[in-house]
């Protein structure tokens, strides 16, 4: 929960004289939450910057399965993340840009918001 969002929802519902149900709460919630954009791009490209170590702009393979090996909390089945790379790697140039990272991302995450509703 993103506190500021909260506020805003609350806000927006006094404002208007809503009555603020749990299921308005909610809707509200997830409208303001997604107008504000998808969350940490800058520590995404932080991220992204770490684990692309020869500095190319982009990630192959073995960087991807690298920062999975550093940072996922429980092992991920090898063939999972290159079917994940391939999903990403929108372009099919066997590497990862940035762009292709945050679309991928920011579609994720707004189809989360579809089947919260």
């Amino acid at each position: 929960i993103l506190p500021d969002r909260c506020e805003t929802v609350c806000a927006s519902c006094f404002a208007d004289r809503t009555e603020l149900t749990c299921q308005n709460f909610i809707s509200l919630y997830l409208k303001s939450v997604k107008a504000a954009g998808l969350p940490g791009l800058e520590d995404l490209r932080d991220a992204f910057d770490l684990f692309d170590s020869d500095k190319n702009g982009s990630l192959d393979l073995s960087e991807l399965l690298h920062a999975f090996e550093q940072c996922a909390p429980s092992t991920v089945p090898r063939d999972r993340i290159e079917e994940v790379f391939h999903i990403i790697d929108a372009n099919g140039d066997g590497t990862i840009d940035l762009d292709e990272m945050i679309r991928y991302l920011a579609k994720s995450w707004t189809d989360g918001f579809n089947l919260a509703r």
